[in-house]
């Protein structure tokens, strides 16, 4: 999710992105397609960013972008249509999505000081963008965020969403109730090194009554309980291994572990319950920069919940251009199919 020409990265970011560099540099071929192969289904042009994702019941696949600060919904056999548009600035743009019903999508938004949109919009993927510079209905309250990064939902139905720049998650009971701080932690933190704006709070999802947080700059998974009172727990961290450093999306599968895309390595990853971590896939199959994934609904008869496994959507933001880095593979939006684990 990363849109700025802030200053360049601190040294304790160096050999994550060395690495990162090197093995971009190093490969040849996209992935193909197949059990924990990436498969390409759409490509943009370079000076696209796709970052956000979201898998409607019918399986249409909707994307956001930061440059240009819109929403797509992707088309059959190439091609899109934009849903919303959004006047952000110099700000990092539109970035997470999150389906909230059948026809409509939760978007988050970072507009520059003095833009007309910042903040999480409930757009209807019916409607067409509008007229106006913020397409969609803002959830009240959500203006006053810092930096709208992330969205998620609980089964009944609130929403949650991270604020990156402030190392928080806000809450709101339904897209029409007023959102409010839910929290702010040293743990959902981010420091600044690595774009010169804190990235810390991200990727967000839900599962029962635990919130999951992806903290970029910190290299960690947050897991926070919602309380019988709707107040959040004590955060504590799920994993820190060296394999989440640069990390972006996380989303709970349908086996319970974490998938997470690891924007700094270029990688997508598996976190046990443990903490432990899995690399499912990695840049020499294509992945460059990742920002978002999502996992999709599941087909007629498909048991999701058991040892079958999942398909993944990821986006690709190929933005290697802000560390100096060409792009290797270009834009692009991946499914990939998962074994479960056992």
């Amino acid at each position: 999710m990363l849109r700025t020409n802030r200053k360049r990265p601190a040294r304790r970011w160096s050999a994550v992105l060395a690495l990162a560099v090197m093995t971009l540099l190093g490969s040849t071929a996209a992935g193909a397609s197949g059990r924990g192969r990436p498969e390409v289904i759409a490509s943009f042009p370079n000076e696209t960013a796709v970052e956000g994702i979201a898998v409607g019941s019918d399986g249409a696949v909707y994307v956001s972008t930061l440059t240009g600060g819109e929403v797509w919904r992707l088309e059959a056999g190439g091609g899109h249509s934009t849903l919303g548009r959004y006047d952000t600035g110099a700000g990092f743009g539109v970035l997470g999505l999150y389906r909230y019903d059948r026809h409509h999508l939760l978007v988050a938004v970072n507009g520059a000081p003095g833009r007309p949109c910042n903040g999480v919009y409930l757009l209807d993927v019916t409607a067409g963008p509008g007229a106006g510079p913020c397409s969609g209905v803002l959830v009240p309250g959500t203006a006053a965020m810092g930096l709208p990064n992330a969205v998620s939902m609980d089964a009944q139905g609130r929403i949650y969403a991270t604020d990156s720049a402030n190392g928080a998650v806000w809450r709101a009971d339904s897209s029409t109730s007023p959102a409010s701080l839910w929290i702010a932690h040293p743990l959902l933190a981010g420091t600044g090194e690595l774009v010169g704006v804190p990235l810390g709070a991200n990727g967000i999802d839900v599962s029962g009554r635990t919130v999951y947080v992806a903290v970029t700059e910190g290299g960690r998974v947050v897991a926070i309980p919602i309380g019988r009172d709707g107040r959040a727990g004590t955060p504590s961290v799920v994993s820190d291994a060296p394999e989440l450093a640069g990390i972006d999306g996380v989303v709970v599968g349908p086996d319970r572990q974490l998938y997470a895309v690891i924007n700094q390595q270029n990688t997508l990853v598996r976190i046990s319950r443990g903490g432990s971590v899995t690399v499912l896939a990695t840049p020499e199959q294509g992945l460059e920069y990742p920002g978002s994934l999502v996992v999709a609904p599941p087909e007629r008869g498909d048991d999701r919940h058991g040892r079958r496994g999942a398909t993944i959507y990821l986006t690709n933001m190929s933005i290697g251009e802000l560390f100096g880095v060409a792009p290797v593979f270009g834009p692009s939006v991946m499914r990939v199919e998962v074994a479960g684990a056992s």
